[in-house]
């Protein structure tokens, strides 16, 4: 059967909202293309695209092992494990591992496990012994204080290290450059406003300046006295009269 989804997504529902975000991130990551070797570009030209997650791909309702759900795991190329206390021990999520393993040549290279907080040992047998071979990233929930503030962007570029095998040094060197350059622009437009509304002000505070030496220049007389007994009576005089012939 062929390859439909580029990772499918094991977890306990008790953790949707993790495997929601890690699910919406990857498929928004605009992946280095040229980095990518052309077995492992996912079907996406531009993003990581598709990750399996039952809630939005699935047709049923409830978390159940159907068929149709068989044929999902059947269609990934990879499959993540969201590994905590509340997947340790799931019937579904061991079932979801023993058939990508019977499916994918029992080929742990093909797994990563994401441990929630903390590993945990003893979670299933192919992730024990994919954990004793190398290192798997950990989330932190939003219920743990973590020392910083960029914990959980790192275990993002392990995961896409980990599914298109680039470098992760690049992937965060590419993602703090492009955060720079964001930086940079954001200034450039604040720059830009303030210069723009200084600007107006300006202009304006010279108009009225200009406005008001002209006046005054113009009608000093009658900056004192006043416009219509001084400047405007000659006319108004003149139109009173004209009034009076016309009856």
């Amino acid at each position: 059967m062929g390859q439909k989804f580029f990772a499918f997504i094991s977890y306990s529902r008790k953790d949707i909202s993790i495997a929601r975000t890690i699910q919406r991130k990857l498929e928004k990551y605009p992946y280095p293309k040229d980095k990518v070797q052309g077995y492992n570009l996912p079907n996406d030209s531009k993003y990581l695209r598709r990750i399996f997650l039952d809630v939005t791909d699935l047709s049923v309702g409830e978390h159940e092992f159907t068929n149709e759900l068989k044929e999902r795991i059947e269609q990934s190329k990879y499959l993540i494990v969201i590994c905590s206390k509340n997947s340790k021990g799931s019937y579904y999520v061991n079932r979801e591992i023993d058939y990508f393993y019977r499916t994918h040549g029992e080929n742990g290279s093909y797994v990563l496990p994401i441990f929630i907080d903390e590993v945990i040992p003893n979670f299933h047998s192919c992730i024990d012994e994919i954990i004793s071979k190398r290192n798997c990233p950990i989330y932190f929930s939003t219920e743990v204080k973590t020392t910083h503030r960029l914990d959980n962007k790192y275990c993002f570029y392990h995961i896409v290290e980990f599914l298109l095998k680039v470098d992760f040094n690049y992937l965060f060197n590419r993602y703090m450059a492009y955060t720079k350059y964001r930086a940079r622009k954001r200034l450039i437009w604040l720059l830009s406003f303030f210069i723009m509304v200084t600007l107006i002000l300006g202009y304006g505070f010279y108009t009225k300046s200009r406005l008001s030496e002209f006046e005054k220049k113009t009608f000093p007389y009658s900056l004192v006295v006043g416009y219509v007994n001084n400047f405007m009576s000659p006319l108004f005089d003149c139109m009173d009269s004209t009034s009076e012939r016309s009856f």
